[in-house]
């Protein structure tokens, strides 16, 4: 049970991650500005 816990939380963590990088890079590409903001 707690292995499978651990899993789902890697894997959600990992999910937001690629999302996050995902989304600032859309942002970078449509307005190079933003990129301050993001880091």
């Amino acid at each position: 049970m707690l292995e499978q816990l651990k899993y789902a939380i890697r894997k959600t963590t990992l999910g937001v991650a690629s999302v996050v990088s995902g989304m600032g890079y859309v942002i970078q590409k449509k307005n190079p500005l933003t990129l301050g903001f993001l880091e």
